[in-house]
C-alpha cells in the first residue's frame, strides 16, 4: 500500500470512527495483517473474513439473545 493510500485509509477510518461515535455505535477497528488479505490486497481472504466476522458476531451476539 502507497503512503497516500494508507493516508486516505486512515481518513476515512477517523471520519467513520468519529460519525459511528456521534451516532452512539461502535466502530469496529481491524488491522489486517498481510497473511489476511488477498492478493489485491483490497480484500479479505478466508482467514481474514473468519476474524473479522468472529469480531462483530461477540459484539453483536448479546442483541440476538
Amino acid at each position: 500500500m502507497t503512503s497516500l493510500q494508507e493516508n486516505r485509509r486512515r481518513s476515512v477510518n477517523e471520519r467513520l470512527s468519529k460519525l459511528c461515535s456521534e451516532a452512539g455505535v461502535l466502530f469496529v477497528e481491524y488491522e489486517a495483517g498481510r497473511s489476511k488479505i488477498c492478493q489485491d490486497r483490497v480484500h479479505f481472504n478466508e482467514i481474514g473474513q473468519s476474524e473479522v466476522g468472529g469480531m462483530i458476531f461477540r459484539h453483536c451476539r448479546h442483541f440476538l439473545l
